[in-house]
């Protein structure tokens, strides 16, 4: 921008910037906008231009002013863009369509759908960010690794179950020896004749004995009698069942979430499309030949005459 060129071309006023309804409605309730601020200092540039004095260095001032406030749109109106294209510029613009299809439908929509649909809003936003999701590629990706979560839990409380079964047969094959065991040790003190008695004697007992140390042997691979040690790994199979649960529901939500996300960010990028196929046949010969044709057809008759 350059004053001294205003008046070879024959510039005495700069047009003001054109605000929309939005922008001019929030500058009316005493709102400033990045626009109003430009179109400010636009007047202030025609009022030293109306005076027609020499003020350069005031005028040069404004312009420069001007200029900053022109390059600061531009930079906030490309990183609007960017953002637009990102996972939850397209949200939330799923989010504004919504808004408005409702209204203009005039669906009566109550006050704790609106607060769910927020609430579902922020955790959907808080995802995004704490997993630096911002690309559809990354949103894919991050659907696909929860996925494998889901796989990987469902494994795990499968494994969990097995080694459950496992212990429970286990602490009652500890049971049922417990009153067994005695026999067992009473035998490994004796010898010759009198371990043969003794085992001729409770040869039922030694019998029922060794089937369930031989169960203990097949579930631990000893013949160890560690029935505290059994009831503790037993408590932490517990315990790790209700991790691998939760990380199967956490899975199960963030995939059901994900996959909301995912839908409503295609059906802003479907909607796009089809926006753009209707400026673009806007823009066609056909289409500028219908558009004469139809402002022909819509001349008066008697207009058309005198023509």
């Amino acid at each position: 921008v350059e004053h001294r060129s205003f008046e070879k071309q024959g510039i005495h006023r700069i047009p003001t910037i054109h605000m929309g309804p939005q922008v001019a409605a929030m500058e009316r309730k005493g709102i400033r906008t990045r626009v109003g601020d430009m179109n400010r200092e636009i007047r202030l540039i025609n009022e030293i231009l109306e005076r027609g004095d020499k003020a350069e260095h005031e005028l040069d001032e404004k312009i420069r002013k001007l200029e900053m406030l022109i390059e600061r749109e531009k930079a906030r109106e490309k990183e609007e863009a960017l953002k637009a294209n990102t996972v939850e510029g397209m949200l939330l613009e799923y989010q504004r369509n919504r808004s408005q299809f409702i209204q203009d439908a005039g669906i009566h929509e109550l006050s704790s759908t609106k607060a769910r649909n927020l609430q579902d809003l922020a955790s959907m936003y808080a995802y995004l960010q704490s997993h630096g999701i911002k690309t559809l590629a990354d949103l894919q990706k991050a659907v696909s690794m929860e996925k494998d979560k889901r796989r990987d839990a469902i494994h795990t409380q499968n494994a969990i179950s097995k080694k459950q079964k496992d212990m429970e047969s286990l602490i009652t094959a500890g049971e049922n020896y417990k009153p067994l065991r005695k026999y067992h040790k009473t035998l490994d003190t004796l010898e010759g004749a009198k371990r043969q008695e003794f085992k001729d004697k409770y040869y039922d007992q030694l019998e029922l004995a060794d089937t369930w140390l031989a169960s203990i042997k097949y579930y631990t691979g000893k013949t160890l009698f560690q029935p505290s040690k059994w009831e503790k790994e037993a408590k932490q199979l517990v315990t790790d069942m209700k991790n691998a649960k939760k990380d199967l529901q956490d899975a199960d939500s963030n995939i059901e979430m994900l996959s909301d996300i995912l839908d409503m960010v295609q059906a802003v990028d479907t909607s796009r499309q089809v926006a753009r196929r209707k400026e673009m046949q806007k823009n066609t010969p056909e289409a500028s030949r219908t558009q004469r044709k139809a402002r022909e057809d819509d001349t008066p008759k008697k207009n058309r005459l005198s023509l």
